[in-house]
């Protein structure tokens, strides 16, 4: 069986990755996956089934929970596993796709980009609560943000025209 991978991102003791996978059968490619690979012991565990397509997970500062996206009803939506109980919740339960989730150092919020009105804008979402806002609501494309350390700013990519580049946005 060739299996393949992509996007993996390590946990923040570093002692494990998880990433999509997916593989080949009879010459066609399964849905990609989401794995955790243990580096101490080499033990893979799977997260989600091909039964739908996965990718882009991230763990939480404190390891317990896995954030990823799947396409599940025809979109993408933003998921929690929690590893203690194996449970899992959408996070975003929305019409339109999200992708590229990055939290914050505390873990109590994920920034991502959603394409609502096919544009990408950028949202915020208390995990705890479901809180959702939109960050940004403009004619160009905001896409792969991430949290400065401090949690002050977000960065992200975005395409305004012929200004394409990194950009900062002040969160407070």
């Amino acid at each position: 069986v060739n299996t393949y991978g992509a996007i993996p991102a390590y946990n923040y003791q570093g002692d494990k990755i998880t990433y999509a996978e997916w593989f080949v059968i009879d010459e066609k490619l399964t849905n990609p996956y989401i794995v955790v690979h243990d580096l101490t012991t080499q033990q893979k565990q799977t997260i989600t089934t091909d039964e739908y397509e996965s990718w882009r997970p991230i763990f939480s500062p404190d390891d317990k929970k896995l954030f990823y996206i799947a396409r599940n009803n025809n979109q993408f939506d933003i998921y929690e596993y929690v590893f203690k109980n194996n449970s899992r919740r959408n996070l975003t339960k929305s019409n339109y796709d999200e992708w590229d989730p990055a939290i914050s150092r505390d873990g109590k919020r994920l920034v991502y980009a959603g394409r609502k009105n096919n544009n990408w804008d950028l949202f915020l979402i208390d995990i705890e609560s479901g809180q959702k806002i939109q960050l940004t609501d403009s004619k160009g494309d905001e896409w792969d943000p991430t949290f400065s350390p401090c949690g002050k700013f977000i960065y992200y990519a975005g395409t305004y025209g012929l200004r394409n580049g990194i950009f900062r946005m002040t969160l407070y």
